[in-house]
């Protein structure tokens, strides 16, 4: 097999390696690149623990915590629009668990080089595997506070008038991402008084927006994947690490197509830009439902939520299917 340079930084590259070399490729090189903040704690949901499990990272059973219920609540009054089961139910259903995990918590690779230019990995790399985008691009400035764990067992979405969080627990600590307009919406009189805490603690910062899938994801020998060919609304952080899936087809071309790597860039391009253009449109719509919603739309979303939920609970789930259990092992092996 062929020399193959990654350039990103953290999960995302070191699933990345750990892909390729299951794939049979040996003489891999990683270089270091970040162009943002990220959490440091993610839940990562069926599709995405199953790729991780694959790739043999045992961090998950050792480390993560599997919640047992998503709500969504209002984030003053802290009134239950929806709850739907994860924990076994959801393993059950998708074949995986959703898992909270502290990102620290995650092996990574040590041998880690500064990225050169581009131009100098495509002399000595058959294919370059770019995963993080260069310096720039639009942000998003929210707030993060990480507090003694309290009400692990859920992971809860709050619902303002045109600012929301996100709470979810680790075995360490509770975290909680508050997407805002402005800082006015910090007000802690805004919120529920379970959030004063965290509230009092939140520090900025800035996350990646979103944005459409880039024209092209492959140039040459040069593929982009996860947030170097698009990237989804923090409001949906289940869909951070949704460049999983990208790796694990990726590598999968790559070893079929063998020597012929344009003809696998083109067909991981394929196949994977698709789905990633839904998931991105689904940020789309969050994003405007949970940040730019008037009052009526607001109250009109919120009573839909409750309904689907309450009433109709199996249509609610098979609404998720779609993300959730997608399987790109199964359609790639």
């Amino acid at each position: 097999m062929y020399p193959v340079a990654i350039v990103g930084s953290g999960l995302i590259q070191e699933a990345t390696y750990r892909a390729m070399g299951r794939s049979g490729f040996e003489d891999i090189n990683l270089y270091y690149r970040s162009d943002c903040s990220r959490l440091p704690a993610t839940t990562l949901t069926a599709n995405l623990t199953r790729i991780l499990k694959a790739l043999e990272f045992t961090e998950l059973n050792e480390y993560g915590h599997q919640p047992d219920r998503a709500q969504t609540r209002l984030a003053r009054s802290g009134y239950l629009l929806a709850e739907i089961p994860l924990g076994r139910f959801m393993e059950d259903r998708y074949g995986s668990p959703v898992i909270n995990i502290e990102l620290s918590q995650m092996a990574a690779v040590t041998e880690v080089r500064s990225a050169p230019p581009l131009t100098e990995l495509e002399k000595s790399h058959n294919a370059v595997l770019i995963a993080t985008p260069e310096q720039g691009g639009e942000i998003q400035r929210c707030y993060h506070a990480a507090i003694e764990r309290r009400n692990p067992e859920a992971n809860i979405t709050w619902l303002g008038r045109s600012f929301c969080a996100f709470q979810f627990s680790t075995p360490e600590r509770t975290h909680f991402l508050f997407c805002v307009s402005s800082e006015d919406s910090l007000d802690p009189g805004a919120w529920h008084p379970h959030l004063a805490e965290p509230l009092n603690a939140a520090v900025a910062i800035d996350l990646p927006s979103f944005h459409e899938p880039i024209p092209q994801w492959h140039e040459g020998h040069i593929a982009y994947l996860g947030d170097a060919a698009y990237r989804v609304s923090p409001v949906i952080p289940e869909a951070t690490y949704l460049g999983l899936e990208d790796i694990w087809v990726l590598s999968r071309m790559m070893e079929n197509y063998e020597e012929d790597v344009a003809s696998a860039l083109s067909e991981y391009e394929k196949y994977r830009r698709p789905r990633a253009r839904r998931v991105v449109n689904l940020s789309e719509v969050l994003e405007n439902q949970y940040m730019k919603a008037t009052p009526v739309q607001s109250l009109f979303n919120h009573i839909n939520t409750a309904f689907s939920t309450r009433f109709l609970p199996e249509i609610r789930m098979q609404k998720l299917d779609w993300m959730y259990a997608y399987d790109c092992i199964k359609g790639f092996h």
